[in-house]
């Protein structure tokens, strides 16, 4: 018996693949490791992107139907029919000196707001550089 994913690829791994998402068929069975293993083998820019040393590749986010699979059973997570599973690369980045005070209009607009749709406490003034994850509406 096989069981149908979607898998989802963010920023350089879409990329790699060539399209946001793809949908694919696996053996019952397989787990997030198989298939990370697999895509790596299947496409060049993801090879040795997801797996290193038989781990998660660090700072990595996998996420099996909206929750981090590093918060399941990692690469051993069990994958079932209808599961989605997201791949996201590793993001720097940063004001360069972490342990220095910001206040607004360290980006020279001291009048910053969030842009249209975010609550402004989501982007303060004085925080450009920071990178925030808005796992919402594509």
């Amino acid at each position: 018996m096989t069981t149908e994913l979607e898998l989802r690829f963010f920023a350089t791994f879409r990329q790699a693949v060539g399209q946001k998402t793809v949908h694919r068929e696996v053996d019952d069975g397989t787990t997030v490791g198989d298939l990370l293993a697999a895509l790596e083998s299947e496409y060049d820019g993801l090879d040795g992107e997801l797996i290193v040393d038989g781990e998660l590749r660090e700072h990595l986010s996998v996420l099996l139907n909206g929750r981090d699979v590093v918060h399941q059973e990692g690469l051993d997570t069990s994958l079932s029919d209808g599961d989605t599973v997201s791949v996201f690369p590793p993001v720097a980045g940063g004001n360069g000196d972490p342990g220095r005070e910001r206040t607004a209009g360290d980006d020279g607009d001291p009048e910053r707001t969030a842009p249209e749709g975010l609550p402004d406490d989501v982007y303060p003034p004085g925080t450009r550089g920071e990178t925030v994850f808005w796992y919402g509406v594509d």
